[in-house]
């Protein structure tokens, strides 16, 4: 029944889930893209709470564009667009908010801040990056 079970994932291309079995060992899991960015969304906003800030909002999303977090301080808002990447292959995380997409945050920003009627906050818009490297026979 497991086998059948992973077989049948492996061909719908189905995220594969960790399965104890007498017949195999544990099987790592992967996650999708969408997966990795939820993660390091959900690590950053338990940070940034630790650091004192109070999330408004994740995950926001309007026509003009979508925000990862939205968090105040007691007198700043800032927009955070969170980066998770398992390589560098492709350049840092923070180089992937290009000016293309820094123009659809700052439209985002405009439109929650006018939805919510804001006014009287300093603005602020920052990257948070998340690098996760697995370093096989470390030692």
């Amino acid at each position: 029944k497991v086998r059948k079970m992973i077989e049948l994932r492996k061909k719908n291309n189905i995220v594969k889930e960790q399965v104890a079995s007498p017949y195999r060992s544990w099987k790592p899991r992967v996650l999708t893209k969408r997966e990795l960015g939820d993660f390091g969304e959900k690590v950053v906003a338990e940070f940034l709470e630790k650091q004192g800030y109070v999330i408004e909002e994740k995950n926001y999303k309007s026509r003009a564009g979508e925000i990862d977090i939205i968090a105040k301080t007691k007198d700043e808002i800032v927009f955070f667009e969170v980066k998770t990447r398992t390589t560098d292959d492709f350049g840092s995380p923070a180089e992937a908010v290009d000016q293309k997409k820094q123009k659809r945050i700052r439209n985002a920003a405009a439109t929650y801040m006018i939805c919510q009627k804001i006014t009287n906050y300093d603005v602020a818009f920052d990257v948070i990056e998340i690098n996760i490297s697995h370093i096989e026979n470390a030692f």
